[in-house]
């Protein structure tokens, strides 16, 4: 199995410039967040708001959209 840093060098070797942001062990819950959140509603002029669980397929997707638009560079993978 692949380390942490294999996927990174693998990913930066096409992308320089991208780097692991947060890395997260565990799943969050966010009720708490939420309540605040709709109890300040009001004082912090939040009309709504809302969350979306990306799949890894859609950043992937992200990635390659904007890989694309970038100047065409050759990527050597081996």
């Amino acid at each position: 199995m692949g380390s942490k840093n294999d996927l990174t060098s693998t990913i930066t070797q096409c992308i320089p410039q991208a780097y692991l942001k947060e890395e997260t062990r565990n799943r969050h819950s966010f009720p708490e967040f939420f309540s605040i959140l709709d109890s300040r509603k009001e004082s912090l002029s939040i009309t709504g708001y809302g969350v979306q669980d990306v799949s890894l397929e859609e950043v992937f997707l992200k990635v390659t959209e904007q890989y694309k638009t970038m100047n065409s560079r050759f990527c050597d993978l081996s």
